[in-house]
């Protein structure tokens, strides 16, 4: 018998499988902490690029706000086209169910 009190090739104690869960954990909130950093020091790195080149001239802010305000406005046209289109669809899905019905 081992000091534990139990056989060398014994089952192990409850308590080892309890840390073993806990450790298990640990690991994978390591991992998820690991994968925010790495995400969190890419848009770091890339923020830093773009402060940069904003403040060496290579963009233009007011040119970048123009650019934002049209794609904003495409976006809500695009958005007003796809509920209109959706419409439509629903409106034939009910027209092919009705004439099932009919048959």
């Amino acid at each position: 018998m081992s000091a534990g009190g139990h056989k060398k090739n014994g089952p192990l104690p409850p308590e080892y499988h309890r840390l073993e869960r806990v450790v298990r954990r640990l690991l994978d909130q390591n991992a998820a902490w690991r994968r925010r950093l790495e995400g969190s020091e890419r848009k770091v790195a890339e923020l830093q690029a773009t402060v940069k080149r904003l403040s060496s001239g290579g963009l233009d802010p007011v040119e970048l706000q123009r650019r934002l305000d049209g794609l904003t406005e495409e976006n809500e046209r695009l958005r007003a086209r796809m509920a209109e289109a959706h419409d439509r669809v629903r409106r034939l899905v009910d027209r092919f169910e009705f004439l099932q019905e009919e048959r």
